[in-house]
């Protein structure tokens, strides 16, 4: 894993929490990922493995994903209809 990188950016964070999370699932029980803010601060995240973590960590890869998708142009909509009849 690099040693910092910009949280801002869905799309430089999105590969470095999918490793984390596999890592995770595949019986490391701590990762530790490093990132700067915007304003140049760094910060580190630590994530244990337990199942309410990876929940989360799933959702904000998730998330990611879509904001990833929205920044490059992708737009991804599901639309559901409720009743309606054959004619």
């Amino acid at each position: 894993m690099p040693d910092a990188f910009d949280w801002g950016d869905p799309c430089a964070v999105l590969p470095l929490l999918r490793e984390a999370y596999y890592a995770l699932l595949h019986g490391k029980q701590v990762q530790t990922i490093t990132h700067t803010a915007g304003n140049g601060a760094s910060r580190t995240v630590s994530y244990q493995r337990t199942d309410g973590n990876l929940k989360l960590m799933k959702q904000e890869i998730t998330e990611l994903e879509a904001k990833c998708a929205a920044k490059n142009g992708i737009v991804k909509r599901f639309g559901l209809r409720a009743g309606g009849k054959l004619a």
